[in-house]
């Protein structure tokens, strides 16, 4: 009467996992080690505009690699975690860092608009993150990115379009 979204972790038959449960999944997958982390952390903040099709992104030291989740292995500083109800997520500012690094320039500007969107993080505060961590792979690409995010955006379109017409 279950489907299995990771070993040891079910939902009932024929529902479809949302990003939030499939972030909540994976963190319950990891034994409640892992700080979910990326578009993972995007969702449980609240962000639309995620595809549930996408894995769950989690942080933690062992990389024992599983179907359907990413795992990679910041350091992360104790002000860059939170929590949401028991789990632990990057904060709001430590995952449009990491958005703003990955995916390509487009996809990442469209995540920090949602991400902007969904909370009341400030670019400055992403901004400050980036200063923090100088020399982090795609640091130049989250600079730009941030740049370009904007508050007011209301679909995955509406940047897309933003950032036609700015370049």
């Amino acid at each position: 009467r279950y489907d299995a979204v990771y070993r040891n972790v079910y939902v009932p038959r024929g529902q479809e996992v949302t990003p939030k449960q499939r972030a909540t999944a994976a963190w319950l997958w990891s034994e409640r080690r892992a700080t979910v982390a990326g578009i993972s952390a995007a969702a449980l903040h609240g962000s639309l505009w995620i595809d549930s099709r996408l894995p769950a992104e989690l942080n933690q030291r062992s990389q024992h690699r599983t179907n359907g989740i990413v795992l990679t292995n910041n350091a992360l500083a104790p002000d860059e975690v939170q929590s949401i109800g028991s789990i632990p997520v990057t904060t709001p500012a430590r995952t449009a860092f990491d958005l703003g690094r990955r995916y390509g320039r487009t996809l990442a500007v469209i995540r920090i608009d949602a991400l902007l969107q969904a909370t009341d993080l400030k670019p400055i505060d992403i901004a400050a993150l980036i200063d923090r961590h100088r020399g982090a792979r795609g640091i130049v690409q989250a600079r730009e990115a941030v740049e370009l995010s904007e508050a007011g955006a209301e679909s995955p379109q509406e940047s897309r379009t933003r950032l036609v017409l700015t370049d």
